[in-house]
């Protein structure tokens, strides 16, 4: 299931990274979201060229939850999986996990890794999801230890899903906000029985200057705070104690605002002086919420890279001391080191 906007120039390698797969039956879904671009009629030229390739489209953009819903209406497959129109599945990615899926029986497989590439940049970078030692293949426990507490592997690209299990259970994506994935995930992950674990990459992951990843969105205030009260809901919903699910839920929420307030004093957010984007956030700093979370005691989040851990413990340390202006100033020079 490929959504598409916006990625004219991209779609058509995507789609044949998908039909050099060696597995079949396969079927490709393509739901053009009222792309403005060409998107549209090179999809249509793909869906005439191929007959295991369908054509959805929607008259007003609906968004990528909406979008995922659309193809998951129309899918008929065994199994599912979601891609993004500027990415590729790397070779023999899907008969893999197939294999791994049926050997197991579980309902769904977890790549470990990705490869991340750059725009304007040839070389191509492996990146871990997560770690070994955080893996588990009870659902529940996954999803607390690796997605929520160590807030990684939330996404739903590139992750083979077990079709039956997300029609049994009425799953589909949450449309209006942006993290859909964590909280599709976190629905799935609560009604699995069983996941099993793909040691290799799955994808190439595109990131484009502009794209929703690296985009300033300054609503995304919200969207924390709903995926936190999402977290709190799973971890209560499957019987962990008061004392874990504020641990747990902490570390994810401390991490978000973390990451989000790079954003917020990175060149991204256009247009306001280090004074304003410093104001809001230390709004964010000062939030009764936040102050809590900040306060409890946290296992450290998921980050590959040594200088992205010290750089979290230095602003743990800083807005736990009520230290604002100095964390400000550490996230906007954080922003400036970031590759992109």
């Amino acid at each position: 299931i490929i959504p598409v906007y916006n990625t004219e120039k991209y779609v058509r390698g995507t789609v044949f990274s998908v039909l050099k797969q060696s597995y079949n039956p396969l079927e490709v879904f393509l739901i053009v979201d009222a792309s403005p671009d060409g998107s549209f009629n090179v999809c249509r030229n793909l869906s005439e060229e191929y007959d295991n390739i369908f054509l959805y489209s929607h008259e007003r953009n609906r968004g990528l939850s909406a979008a995922r819903n659309t193809g998951l209406e129309h899918a008929n497959g065994k199994y599912v999986l979601f891609l993004d129109s500027d990415d590729t599945l790397l070779e023999d990615v899907i008969p893999n996990m197939v294999e791994i899926m049926e050997n197991s029986n579980a309902d769904a497989v977890y790549p470990k890794k990705y490869v991340r590439t750059y725009q304007n940049d040839s070389r191509p970078v492996v990146k871990s999801y997560f770690s070994d030692d955080d893996f588990s293949e009870v659902p529940i426990n996954f999803a607390a230890k690796v997605m929520i507490e160590k807030c990684c592997a939330w996404g739903a690209t590139a992750f083979l899903y077990r079709r039956e299990t997300l029609e049994r259970n009425g799953l589909r994506f949450t449309e209006g906000i942006t993290a859909e994935d964590i909280v599709f995930n976190l629905s799935f992950l609560k009604c699995a029985e069983k996941i099993a674990f793909y040691d290799g990459a799955a994808e190439s992951k595109l990131k484009r200057k502009n794209s929703i990843t690296v985009s300033y969105n300054d609503n995304f205030t919200d969207n924390i705070f709903f995926i936190y009260n999402t977290a709190i809901k799973f971890l209560k919903d499957t019987g962990y104690g008061d004392k874990e699910v504020k641990n747990k839920s902490s570390s994810l929420l401390c991490r978000s605002i973390t990451v989000y307030v790079v954003n917020i004093m990175s060149d991204m957010n256009s247009g306001k002086s280090f004074r304003q984007k410093a104001a809001e956030a230390k709004k964010l700093f000062k939030d009764t919420t936040v102050k809590k979370a900040f306060t409890a005691k946290l296992s450290a989040p998921y980050f590959e890279k040594r200088t992205y851990r010290l750089f979290f413990r230095i602003m743990y340390l800083l807005v736990r001391l009520h230290m604002y202006n100095s964390a400000c100033f550490t996230a906007a020079v954080a922003s400036k080191r970031r590759r992109r």
